[in-house]
């Protein structure tokens, strides 16, 4: 009885055994999948490894460092440290923010805005735009972890340049002018010195002005005793601040009577050169049947190489 009990006690000891065996090679198996799960992937450690960082401008120079340009379009030369993918730039700071990423490039182009920015003027009506650049580069990487895309921006960088916009000589049709200015409240006229002479002015569009002096037939007897007149241009006012006049062309050899001798001349006071004051006295004279006849081709005024001439005489002072 006794060996009985020893033999049941022992096979109920290895059952249990092998049963704790068994679920101990279970537990090994489960610890073992739950370290894994904790162990990062081989990807995941090289990006880990090497994360791109923020790129770093090393060197930013508007047209290589040029003190001034005649040019609104400019050349932003500039040197990075890092991967770089795109720029952004701005005349203003406030706008950088919001301005858009371009493609990177080590030299764009970048154009400069006169209508957003206020001129220094010099005493010849030169103008001169100081003008600045904001710039800023980054890194858009691949997609990070998580699918999220982020962007390492670097810090922003200026720099600075004038905008030169000389003054010119302009170039009008006199008789433009003329209509033009008459317009704009100025005088031009003509008036005959006495009862037997007559006059007129006759201003053409997109070309010439042209004055002419002639005496009124004498009544029963014909012909003329000749005439005088005198004529007022650009009269009554003044150029505005930043244009002068500088000279008139005159045509006035149809003076000039039979055979091509002259039986007329023509006396003309003219503004000084490089003043505002731009109005012209004319007195003429003729004899006999003859005409006196001027013709003004072409106005020179000096003003803003970007100016329209029309801004000579609008008055707005």
């Amino acid at each position: 009885m006794e060996i009985m009990k020893l033999k049941v006690r022992s096979a109920a000891r290895t059952r249990m055994g092998r049963v704790v065996s068994r679920m101990g090679l279970f537990s090994i198996l489960v610890l073992g999948l739950v370290v894994l799960s904790f162990q990062p992937s081989p990807s995941a450690q090289i990006q880990r490894t090497i994360m791109p960082v923020a790129p770093r401008i090393t060197s930013f120079k508007i047209n290589n460092g040029a003190p001034s340009t005649t040019n609104p379009i400019v050349t932003l030369n500039n040197t990075v440290e890092g991967q770089v993918t795109e720029y952004r730039v701005s005349s203003r700071l406030e706008y950088l923010e919001s301005a858009n990423w371009k493609p990177y490039s080590n030299a764009p182009s970048f154009e400069f805005d006169p209508d957003d920015m206020q001129p220094e003027w010099l005493a010849d009506s030169t103008k001169v735009f100081h003008c600045q650049a904001f710039f800023q580069v980054r890194l858009v990487p691949l997609r990070q972890p998580l699918g999220k895309l982020q962007s390492l921006v670097s810090p922003q960088v200026a720099d600075s340049i004038d905008f030169i916009v000389p003054a010119r000589e302009h170039k009008v049709y006199v008789g433009d002018a003329i209509q033009f200015a008459g317009n704009e409240g100025y005088t031009n006229s003509g008036k005959a010195a006495d009862p037997n002479s007559d006059c007129a002015l006759h201003a053409n569009f997109g070309s010439t002005l042209i004055l002419q002096t002639f005496g009124k037939p004498i009544p029963l007897i014909g012909g003329t005793f000749g005439a005088k007149a005198d004529f007022t241009l650009f009269g009554g006012r003044t150029l505005n601040s930043r244009w002068k006049f500088k000279r008139i062309s005159l045509n006035d050899t149809s003076c000039n009577g039979l055979n091509g001798q002259k039986n007329g001349y023509s006396k003309l006071t003219w503004p000084q050169s490089d003043s505002q004051n731009i109005t012209i006295k004319i007195h003429t004279w003729c004899e006999g049947n003859h005409i006196c006849e001027l013709v003004f081709d072409t106005l020179y005024l000096w003003g803003p190489g970007d100016g329209n001439w029309k801004d000579a005489f609008s008055y707005i002072h």
